[in-house]
Formats: C-alpha cells, sequence, structure tokens
C-alpha cells in the first residue's frame, strides 16, 4: 500500500510537471497531451476539496468522493454536458403559485440553483461572469423586473461553456443590458433634435468587459513605450462604437419609440433586442471623429444594425487584450487574487487557440485555468502570495451545500443578503461590480503590490452582520437545533447530525471540518485553538445530546475565523 501510494505521488508530480511544459508548448503539442495524458485523480480529500471550492459553490462529502473516483478531466467533461439550470423556469414556478413576481423570486431562484443544481461548474462560472459582464436590479427599469435579469443571467449559464464572442453577442443584444447601460433605445445623431448616440454602453464594454484601459502584454502586464502605459482606446474609438450601437429596441415593439397598447411588456424583457434600421446611424465618413474601430480599423459606410454591430464586436473580441484582460479576471474569481505573469500567460495563450485554432473557447480557458499547476499546488509553492477572500456571499453557499441546507417549502428565501454580506446576486451598485479587480487593502498587502479585491466590501459593519448571520445559522438553522426546533416552512435549515457521530472525538470532529470546509487548510495553531475550545464542551452535558453544542460551536468558530476567510 505504501509503495502504491508513492507511485501515485509521482504519477502527480509527472502530469503536473508535464502539464506546465505542455502550456509552453505549440498549440499542436497541447492537442497531443490534452488527448493522449490521463488525467491524474485527488489524492486526498483535502486536495478534492480545494478543486470543489474553487470550480463550485462549495464541496459536499459526496462530490468529494465522486471527483476522488472518477477524477480531475472526468469531473470536468461531466460537468461540462450537463444542462444548464435555469432561473427562469423557478420564476415560471412562482408566478403559477400565483405570487406576484418580485426579486425575492430571482433571488431564490440564484440560491436554490447555487446550492442544489447539478451543473455546479457551469453555475460558478456564470456568478464569475456576472461580476464581469455586470447587469445589476439596482437599477430603475430592472429593479421591478426580476424576469430580465434571470433571462440575463441564463445567457450567462447557457453560454459560461461557450464562445466568449457569441455570448457578447447575446448580452449586447439583452434587453436587461439594453437597459442597464441605456443602449435600448440609443438612437442615430439628428442634429435638427440635438441628438447624439449615447456612450455608456460603448464605453463599458472596452473598459470593463474585453480590453480594459491599457495595452497589454499576453502576461497580463502593461505595455509601456517609453516606461508609460499605453491607452487601449480613445474617445474617438468610443463615439465610433456608440454610433454603432444604434437603432436597438425590445424585441416584440412594432415601432422604435412607441409599443401599441396591449404591448405584452413581460415578454419584451425575454425576447433578444430588435433592430430599427431607421434609427440606426450608417455614414461614418460624414463625422471623421467616429469612424474608427479599434487597433485603427475604420468603419465601413453602409450595412445593417446586424452587420455592423458584429463587425464591432469582431473588432473588439479581436483585439490582443481580450486573452490576459478575460484570462486574469476569471483566475481571480475562482482561484486566487494575485495570479503569477506566467500564470495568466498560459491562459492568454489558451483563450487565443484553444488548441484547434479557435479563439475565446471558454470551455477550454475554465478547464485550464482549474487545472494549472499553479491552481492546484500554488498553497504550495507561494503560500504567502496564493489564495482569495471568500466572498460573503460564497461562505453561506459553501455552508449550505456542505451540510444539506433545505427549507420545508423547498426554497431558499434569503432576499437581501446585501443586508449581512454586503453583496448580493445582480445587485451591485454599480457597472463596476462591488468591487474592483485592482483593489489594494491600504496597509500590508499594498505595500506588498498585492490585490485583494474581495476586502473593497469589508468594513467594521460587516464584518460584525457576517459574523452575526453565520453565527445564527451554526447555532439556530440546523434540523435538531433547541434554538430553534419548530422552525417555518421557509427557514432554510441545515443538517448536522452526520457531525454528531464525531463529537465525541473533538479531533475527528475539527480534522472533517477542516477538510470540508477549508480543503485542509487549517494550521496547526487554529487547530489546537479550536480543538480546545471544543474539549472543553462536556459531551455529556443536558444541552448537548448526542454532541450537538460541540458541533455547531465547531462549525461557528471555523466559519467566523480569519484563516478560513482566506481560499487557499
Amino acid at each position: 500500500m505504501a509503495a502504491y501510494r508513492v507511485l501515485l505521488r509521482l504519477r502527480r508530480i509527472l502530469a503536473l510537471a508535464l502539464f506546465g511544459l505542455a502550456m509552453a508548448l505549440p498549440a499542436q503539442a497541447q492537442r497531443i497531451f490534452a488527448s493522449g495524458f490521463e488525467p491524474y485523480a485527488p489524492e486526498t480529500d483535502a486536495e478534492a476539496a480545494r478543486f470543489l471550492t474553487q470550480a463550485s459553490f462549495g464541496p459536499t462529502v459526496a462530490d468529494i468522493a465522486r471527483l476522488r473516483q472518477i477524477g480531475y478531466q472526468a469531473w470536468l467533461d461531466e460537468q461540462f454536458s450537463r444542462t444548464p439550470s435555469l432561473q427562469v423556469p423557478y420564476l415560471d414556478f412562482v408566478a403559477g403559485i400565483p405570487e406576484p413576481l418580485y426579486q425575492n423570486a430571482r433571488m431564490e431562484a440564484w440560491f436554490g440553483n447555487a446550492i442544489t443544481a447539478p451543473d455546479q461548474l457551469r453555475q460558478r462560472v456564470a456568478y464569475a461572469l456576472s461580476q464581469i459582464l455586470v447587469v445589476s436590479d439596482a437599477n430603475g427599469p430592472l429593479e421591478i423586473e426580476p424576469r430580465a435579469v434571470s433571462v440575463y443571467c441564463d445567457l450567462l449559464s447557457a453560454g459560461a461553456f461557450g464562445n466568449y464572442r457569441t455570448l457578447l453577442g447575446h448580452i449586447t443584444r439583452s434587453p436587461a443590458m439594453g437597459s442597464y447601460l441605456s443602449m435600448r433605445g440609443n438612437r442615430r445623431p439628428d442634429v435638427a433634435l440635438n441628438i447624439r448616440p449615447d456612450e455608456n454602453f460603448a464605453r463599458e464594454i472596452l473598459q470593463l468587459f474585453t480590453i480594459g484601459l491599457v495595452q497589454l502584454n499576453a502576461d497580463g502586464s502593461p505595455a509601456l513605450v517609453s516606461g508609460q502605459p499605453v491607452p487601449s482606446y480613445n474617445q474617438r474609438n468610443i463615439k465610433t462604437f456608440a454610433h454603432v450601437f444604434t437603432g436597438w429596441n425590445f424585441g416584440n415593439c412594432n415601432s422604435f419609440d412607441f409599443c401599441s397598447p396591449g404591448w405584452p411588456e413581460a415578454v419584451g424583457w425575454t425576447l433578444p433586442m430588435q433592430p430599427f434600421a431607421s434609427f440606426h446611424h450608417t455614414e461614418p465618413d460624414a463625422d471623421p471623429d467616429n469612424n474608427e474601430f479599434l487597433s485603427g480599423v475604420l468603419r465601413p459606410a453602409g450595412g445593417t444594425p446586424n452587420s455592423n454591430l458584429d463587425a464591432a464586436l469582431d473588432n473588439i473580441f479581436n483585439h490582443p487584450n481580450v486573452g490576459p484582460f478575460l484570462a486574469r479576471r476569471l483566475i481571480q474569481q475562482l482561484v486566487t487574487s494575485n495570479p503569477s505573469p506566467a500564470y495568466i500567460g498560459r491562459m492568454t495563450a489558451v483563450f487565443n487557440n484553444n488548441g484547434q485554432g479557435v479563439r475565446g473557447d471558454l470551455q477550454a480557458l475554465i478547464g485550464a485555468i482549474l487545472m494549472d499547476p499553479e491552481a492546484r499546488t500554488g498553497h504550495l509553492t507561494q503560500p504567502t502570495r496564493f489564495g482569495k477572500v471568500r466572498e460573503p456571499i460564497l461562505r453561506q453557499t459553501q455552508l449550505w451545500r456542505a451540510f444539506g441546507a433545505r427549507a420545508q417549502n423547498n426554497r431558499y428565501a434569503d432576499w437581501n443578503p446585501e443586508s449581512h454580506f454586503n453583496q448580493a446576486p445582480n445587485r451591485s451598485p454599480s457597472v463596476f461590480n462591488f468591487y474592483l479587480p485592482d483593489y489594494q487593502r491600504p496597509g500590508e498587502l499594498a505595500s506588498l503590490g498585492m490585490y485583494s479585491p474581495e476586502l473593497q466590501i469589508v468594513n467594521e459593519v460587516f464584518v460584525t452582520r457576517t459574523a452575526n448571520w453565520l453565527y445564527n445559522q451554526a447555532e439556530r438553522h440546523y434540523l435538531g437545533s433547541q434554538f430553534n426546533p419548530n422552525p417555518d416552512a421557509r427557514t432554510v435549515m441545515m443538517e448536522f447530525n452526520n457531525l454528531w457521530s464525531l463529537a465525541n472525538s473533538p479531533a475527528a470532529l475539527i480534522d472533517h471540518l477542516n477538510v470540508l470546509l477549508m480543503g485542509g487548510q487549517m494550521s496547526a495553531h487554529m487547530r489546537g485553538v479550536v480543538l480546545a475550545y471544543i474539549e472543553g464542551i462536556p459531551y455529556t452535558a443536558f444541552n448537548d445530546p448526542g454532541g450537538r453544542q460541540r458541533s455547531w460551536e465547531a462549525v461557528h468558530l471555523i466559519v467566523t475565523s480569519p484563516e478560513y476567510q482566506v481560499q487557499k
């Protein structure tokens, strides 16, 4: 058995070495590696839990066993092939009860998919994309249109493993995005009426969705000229794209300015926007300030709203910045806030060419991000720089998934998570999301040149609120809690009974939770502190039947600890 474990360890080291070598080779060699080398499996439950923390909304005991049984690549293939779990069917269910549709129903749909959907990787990537391609219900029209936001979220879920160019086309034609960034109803210039095309979407698709503010090298570093960064676009480019992004409105209107009486507005929010050619700008040569795409490409005259939109998106998508820009943001969302330039460079190469000559393949990119040696071993090779702060809402999803949380009515009624987490899905205060990818927390992290995006939403108020919320979850929101013996049908309750059998051995209890909640990353110091505290709770005490107090106290101490808040 010992020899077999040594063999597995050597196989794992060889796999990592070959993978790193393959990523540095041309596309042909990458294809040979991908088709001819059998992927490895996690050697321990802790390794499996670490991977699942990056690739899902939190590991479960069953998922850890499944991953160890079939291995990384088989698990990825399984996830890539799963049918998308969508939000709109849940809204249809709520409407059919019948209940009025508010954003509450959308939030229930999001939590339901995050906690129970079998396509965990797709849901996790869609959530990451929702923080890059931002649409928020903290917006006048969208605040009262939960179906519009859910349709948009479903676009991200459906496109999470497709091509980024295709996804850009879908989100650009989305009425939710059109409303959020004021492209819907944007019309060609009219000097007599003093109308000029709105530049909002044109600006944000460049700055926030694709290329960023400055020219990038393939490894994500700024490309310098005479020691200075070079802007990736200018106001002339913005004006050109703004003129192209004209002539679009709801998909079921018979007029650009007016939808006839009886128009079903709810349907309009669910359809792609449609073009109205008479409101679309087609004469770029009339104004030299709006005839230039990126990279000096001149916008041709004529065309249709669709052909010109596609030409604009093609020009943006093929800019060399898109690969490193998107790769870094997805790495930050899933794996680590401070990826090495080499890691970003390897992912840029995959984005630029998936091994079959295809640019923008998100499935290839996600698989490469998760299987890169830095993702799998960065906590060992660069322990002081690797990892990311857990978003508060992901602390809740991990807790709920780990312990099979559900309500009697099978709904997840956390309607306003921003009140205790300072964030909620698709509810950011602006198109810049809740936090910036380049945020540096003043103090030690900033002095080390390290980014800590999620710390931008951490302050004294929400440190307390989040800790109190998680304490309440651990103490009162499990079946059998003496503090909440008769929960109502809407209360989401966890199952700790699998912990009770471990509670007579505090060391075994803590080791189990270390794997399940922390991917085995608990320090010896933290383990000693938690163990001493749990051992101090008498197992036979009146208020600890079956080890309940030891169990919930151990969960509470871990999920509110500083170490847990850093995903390694």
